[in-house]
């Protein structure tokens, strides 16, 4: 009558696997996508009406519902094996930023890929440091491959003559 599942019933989770408890909860997550559905169009309505009240009484300036993100967070358990094992098999595939953003517990993924490319970096240094390599800034190896390149593109030209003897 209510579209939800009976969760003590004794059969609803006895030697199921994840994909048939999935199949099980399908009803009640459709209501859920539903209701969240509803509740951003009503909210990004009373935006409106805030913002149409606010830049009358010359408060702040309007903001578009648009540039408005609502995000609803559910709390159902996930199954963080499959998902680390899923970004795993798609490493070199798929660029780091989106499969950071495939994990739970990252915030921000741009932020962590920038982290680990500097984590690189200082590992690369110290190790350079180690065997006694001449460590060079960025900006130098900048320099010199802009150097090199505009080496390369200067115009090669032959000189041919004949001599009219």
């Amino acid at each position: 009558m209510t579209l939800t599942v009976d969760m003590s019933d004794e059969s609803f989770a006895g030697n199921s696997s994840g994909q048939a408890l999935k199949l099980k909860l399908l009803t009640m997550n459709l209501l859920v996508k539903n209701k969240m559905r509803r509740m951003e169009r009503g909210l990004k309505e009373r935006l409106v009406l805030y913002n149409r009240w606010l830049t009358t009484m010359g408060t702040m300036r309007e903001v578009s519902p648009s540039d408005v993100d609502v995000v609803f967070a559910l709390s159902t358990p996930i199954n963080e094996t499959e998902i680390v094992q899923l970004v795993t098999s798609l490493q070199g595939i798929v660029d780091d930023e989106t499969l950071l953003s495939q994990l739970w517990f990252i915030r921000d993924p741009a932020e962590a890929v920038e982290n680990v490319r500097r984590q690189q970096q200082e590992k690369q240094a110290a190790y350079q440091q180690t065997f006694g390599v001449p460590q060079q800034d960025e900006d130098e190896d900048a320099e010199k491959a802009s150097q090199q390149e505009g080496e390369r593109k200067k115009p090669v030209g032959f000189a041919l003559s004949q001599d009219n003897e």
